[in-house]
C-alpha cells in the first residue's frame, strides 16, 4: 500500500492549530506531514512546534520570507519539496499519494483513508477531487474539538448542504463523460487546490504547480487541466473527501474576470509547466525544520 503524505499550505496561524488536530486524529495516519508557509512569521513556527508536541504528531516545516504577492503555486510547490528534501527524513516512491489541504481545511477524521481507498480502487493514474463543508462564523466559533477527537464531525452538518454536494458530485460525473467525447472544458472537472490528492510521480511528470501564478485563483485550475492532458484520469471523491472549511474574509478579488491569474489562466499552457518543481520562480532558499512529537512517559 502506498505511503500517503499530507502537504498542508498557509501564510498565517488563522485556524492552522484545528487543521492539524484533524490531521492527527485520521483513521489512517499520514505517513508524513508538511506545513508549507508563504512567509517565515515566528507565530506559525510557534502554533506548528505547539501543535506537534499537543497531537503527537511529527511535522515538517517549510518556510521562507514572503515575496510581496501571494504565491500559493510555489508555496504548495515547496511543500513537495520539503518532502522530497534530505533533511524531512521522509523516504518516498513516485506511487507514493501526496493529499493537499489548506491551512483553514480541516480534514475529516476518515478524509485520509477515503483519499487512499479511492486511489487503490482506481487501478490507474488518478487525481482524486475533493470537496468541502463551508462553516459559517457561528459554528467556527463553536468548532467542536472532542467531537473530532471521537471521530465526529465537528459541526451539525444542514442537510442542503449534503444535498448540494450530491448534486455537484452528479455533475462531476456527467463532466467526466463529456470530457471522453471531447465535450468539456479542459480543466472540468475542477480540481479544487484546498482537498486534493495525486500519485508523487504524476505531480513531477506536470512539474507541480505552475509558478508563474501570483495573487489569488486559477492555479489550480492549471494544474488539473496539465493534469488531465498528461493523461491523468478524475476520481470523484466530492462526498467521500471531506474537509471543513472553517470561515474567514475571502481573498478572492472583486474584479474576477481581469485578476492576474484569470488572464494567466486563458493564455497558452503546456503540459508541463516552465516554472514548477524543477525550474521554481526566483525565491530565497527555504528553511526545513523538523518537530518531533513528545514521547508519552
Amino acid at each position: 500500500m502506498a505511503s500517503v503524505h499530507v502537504a498542508l499550505s498557509t501564510h498565517r496561524t488563522l485556524h492552522l492549530r484545528r487543521t492539524l488536530l484533524g490531521v492527527s486524529v485520521q483513521s489512517r495516519p499520514a505517513t508524513s506531514v508538511i506545513v508549507s508557509v508563504d512567509g517565515d512569521p515566528d507565530d506559525v513556527r510557534r502554533v506548528v512546534r505547539d501543535a506537534s508536541a499537543e497531537f503527537g504528531l511529527r511535522i515538517v516545516l517549510t518556510m521562507r520570507p514572503h515575496q510581496g504577492v501571494c504565491r500559493s503555486a510555489q508555496v504548495r510547490n515547496n511543500a513537495v519539496r520539503a518532502l522530497r528534501d534530505p533533511r524531512a527524513g521522509v523516504i518516498t516512491r513516485p506511487d507514493d499519494i501526496v493529499v493537499f489541504y489548506d491551512g483553514d481545511c480541516c480534514p475529516a477524521p476518515d478524509a485520509l483513508e477515503q483519499h487512499s481507498r479511492l486511489h487503490e480502487a482506481s487501478g490507474s493514474r488518478g487525481v482524486v477531487l475533493g470537496h468541502w463543508i463551508p462553516l459559517t462564523p457561528e459554528q467556527t466559533e463553536a468548532f467542536d474539538e472532542a467531537a473530532l477527537r471521537a471521530g465526529n464531525w465537528p459541526a451539525k452538518v444542514d442537510p442542503k448542504l449534503l444535498s448540494k454536494l450530491a448534486h455537484r458530485e452528479k455533475r462531476y460525473r456527467r463532466q467526466m463523460f463529456l470530457k471522453r467525447i471531447w465535450l468539456e472544458k479542459a480543466h472540468k472537472p475542477k480540481l479544487a487546490s484546498g482537498n486534493f490528492s495525486v500519485r508523487l510521480g504524476d505531480y513531477m511528470s506536470v512539474n507541480g504547480f505552475d509558478e508563474g501564478y501570483e495573487g489569488y485563483g486559477q492555479e489550480d485550475d492549471d494544474l488539473g487541466r496539465r493534469l488531465y492532458d498528461a493523461g491523468v484520469r478524475p476520481i470523484v471523491g466530492v462526498r467521500q473527501c471531506l474537509v471543513f472549511h472553517q470561515w474567514h474574509v475571502s481573498r478572492a478579488p472583486t474584479d474576477w474576470h481581469n485578476a492576474p491569474g484569470v488572464v494567466r489562466f486563458n493564455e497558452r499552457y503546456r503540459v508541463r509547466s516552465e516554472l514548477g518543481m524543477d525550474h521554481p520562480k526566483n525565491q530565497p532558499a527555504s528553511s526545513v525544520e523538523v518537530f518531533e512529537p513528545v514521547p508519552v512517559a
